[in-house]
């Protein structure tokens, strides 16, 4: 039983390492000019809806202008992505509230984003998804994933700024700017991994699609047991940085 057990095991790992990228190389894209159409509150399903207004009320409580519901339905195959955007003027700081869904999962969280002079940015958000992008350079992303209050990431976002952006210039757009601002930011994301090798541009200039080398990182980065491996160092991080922070890491 147990070798039965253990080869099913090493089926199921190698069919994730083999299958995989060929799937994501294959049937993966991302558009590059996703349509984003403003959403009314009762478009959205609950109790989706109910999670996105509680964030929404905690976040203008903590100084927020809410701009409005947005849907992004044709960014991914099989993925659609609801927001709730708010901007802060005076703190030159971004919120939002996605909620990303597939037939696999449904994923709600709170990200909080400054962009600087440089092109530089800043991204704090409490989602438990892992990343399958590769990290560059120009964007520091944290997350933390046990913090379910708006004030206290916010309040991490401020201390992570003041840590690796010291002397920074910030800058932000307009709200009557903000879908552009929006739509150029997911656009450059992947301009940015396109040059470093991991995307590229189809023929028709219409969508952007993975390399063999990104369809094999971005898989094996989300396969177990590596993503069980990335979840601790995750949590790990998260907590570290909580308590250098000055924060209580207990959930």
């Amino acid at each position: 039983m147990l070798e039965f057990l253990l080869t099913l095991l090493v089926i199921f790992f190698l069919s994730q390492v083999l299958l995989g990228p060929v799937l994501v190389r294959y049937m993966q894209w991302a558009r590059t000019d996703p349509e984003i159409l403003p959403v009314l509150p009762n478009e959205l399903a609950q109790p989706r809806m109910d999670k996105v207004a509680a964030y929404r009320k905690e976040l203008e409580a903590l100084g927020f202008d809410f701009i409005g519901y947005y849907d992004i339905p044709d960014l991914m195959p099989n993925v659609q992505v609801t927001f709730a955007l708010l901007q802060n003027a005076t703190l030159k700081i971004w919120a939002m509230v996605p909620v990303l869904r597939s037939k696999a999962l449904e994923v709600c969280y709170v990200e909080f984003s400054t962009e600087f002079s440089d092109r530089e940015e800043l991204c704090t958000n409490n989602s438990s998804q892992l990343q399958a992008f590769i990290r560059t350079p120009g964007k520091k992303m944290f997350q933390f994933p046990k913090v379910n209050d708006p004030g206290t990431l916010l309040k991490l976002h401020h201390y992570l700024s003041g840590i690796h952006f010291r002397n920074k210039t910030v800058v932000m757009v307009g709200r009557d700017n903000a879908l552009k601002y929006l739509k150029a930011s997911i656009t450059r994301d992947f301009i940015v991994q396109a040059e470093l090798g991991f995307y590229y541009l189809d023929k028709d200039g219409e969508k952007f699609r993975p390399s063999w080398k990104g369809a094999i990182l971005m898989t094996w980065k989300l396969v177990f047991p590596v993503n069980i491996i990335r979840k601790i160092w995750l949590n790990a991080k998260a907590k570290k940085i909580m308590k250098e922070a000055g924060f209580s890491t207990t959930p």
